[in-house]
């Protein structure tokens, strides 16, 4: 559930879009968009945890080579972002603090 406290009103958003139009959206998903096998607690689906507002420029992405072989497997060229948690740090406008990343996936925080 989206809770206001959850906001960070700091982050900077590109012109017209506002975090009311983030929240509807948040709001929307979780409600109708609902995939009951990505669950992490039974009836409480986590499908966003967090919302990040970033602007990169060119200088920020790094091309990563194919490592598929003639015989086929691997992924194919991509590209990604240099220093991701540098560049995301101080990015979430949205942030539930319920909810913290554990080897990668989300899960709920156990006091």
């Amino acid at each position: 559930m989206v809770q206001a406290s959850d906001f960070d009103l700091t982050v900077r958003l590109p012109p017209g879009l506002e975090v009311s139009a983030i929240r509807k959206a948040i709001e929307y998903i979780e409600r109708d968009l609902v995939d009951a096998t990505g669950t992490i607690e039974k009836d409480k689906p986590v499908l966003i945890w967090r919302v990040d507002v970033v602007f990169l420029t060119k200088a920020d992405w790094k091309y990563e080579g194919s490592t598929a072989s003639d015989a086929g497997g691997g992924r194919t060229a991509t590209f990604g972002v240099k220093e991701p948690a540098k560049k995301l740090r101080g990015t979430a406008v949205y942030k539930r603090r319920d909810i913290i990343l554990r080897g990668g996936k989300p899960i709920p925080v156990t006091e």
